[in-house]
């Protein structure tokens, strides 16, 4: 594609560069490896969707950032959205989030959930009875507006439901009670955008979540056994990696999410993948 200067000159245009951040989190700082604490299968998670994105989808590994178990704190995440991720990218490339562990829910301040809870994405460091920590999903939309370009945006984590353990399954919701609140979040991330998603619904943000807000994304060992040594996954990426190593060059965001739909619901694993945003776009365009 060429650009023509005022000088009528033609030169290239700049060429779409894709960055990305990779967030799995297992070990959670303040609670304990148990069903509803830590998690098995996080981090793994992000180092097989970074993987995909490098060999399937043009990612240059000098372009990804990962992030895993306790070094993804609150601060960290929000340095590599705003400051490493928001720093790098030019107008016209792709920005892609991925986020792998605990979902949780605290009491809405600003009244735009149906509810009564904001959605919130739970760092290494996220407290037990405190929302200090949590990143709620005004917060991360503001976290998102300051990278200049479009933002696919990945997340392998419960909104709500109950933490329980079955048939080696695990959910990725925190066990805890919405925390009691105490101040105010600033004005700025005090806005009103579509209630229970962590996307705002404009055209710079697609997002692809685990399941719907009131059901709870799985985890469990990937050979179905939970032996001793297995390894685990989240459910939802294990079908979306096998559906991006497979996908045309042409394939949709809604074609692929439709493939992981059809899966899950096989499987009747009682989650179904909710995308925000103009999915029918080709894939990391």
């Amino acid at each position: 594609m060429l650009a023509l200067l005022a000088c009528g000159l033609a030169v290239p245009a700049h060429a779409q560069t894709k960055h990305a951040v990779f967030v799995g989190i297992n070990d959670y700082i303040e609670f304990e490896d148990e069903p509803g604490g830590d998690l098995l299968g996080a981090e793994r998670d992000a180092r097989v969707m970074r993987e995909v994105l490098v060999e399937r989808w043009g990612l240059d590994p000098a372009n990804a950032l990962t992030l895993l178990g306790r070094e993804a704190t609150k601060e960290a995440i929000h340095e590599a959205i705003t400051v490493w991720l928001a720093g790098r990218v030019e107008p016209g490339d792709l920005a892609i989030f991925y986020f792998a562990g605990h979902g949780s829910q605290v009491y809405d301040l600003d009244g735009d959930e149906p509810d009564g809870l904001d959605e919130t994405l739970a760092p290494a460091d996220v407290l037990p009875v405190s929302s200090a920590n949590d990143i709620r999903d005004d917060e991360f939309r503001a976290w998102l507006s300051t990278i200049r370009t479009e933002v696919v945006v990945i997340l392998d984590s419960c909104h709500s439901g109950t933490a329980s353990r079955s048939g080696g399954m695990r959910t990725r919701s925190l066990d805890r009670a919405p925390p009691p609140e105490g101040g105010r979040e600033p004005a700025v991330i005090r806005q009103r955008y579509d209630p229970e998603t962590m996307a705002d619904a404009t055209t710079s943000i697609l997002e692809l979540a685990a399941a719907a807000p009131n059901q709870s994304a799985l985890e469990g060992p990937l050979d179905g056994t939970d032996a001793p040594g297995s390894e685990h996954g989240g459910v939802f990426t294990r079908y979306l990696v096998a559906a991006l190593r497979d996908a045309s060059p042409t394939a949709t965001y809604e074609d692929v999410l439709r493939e992981v739909s059809d899966e899950l619901v096989y499987e009747e694993l009682g989650q179904i993948p909710q995308i925000t945003g103009q999915g029918a776009k080709a894939l990391f365009r």
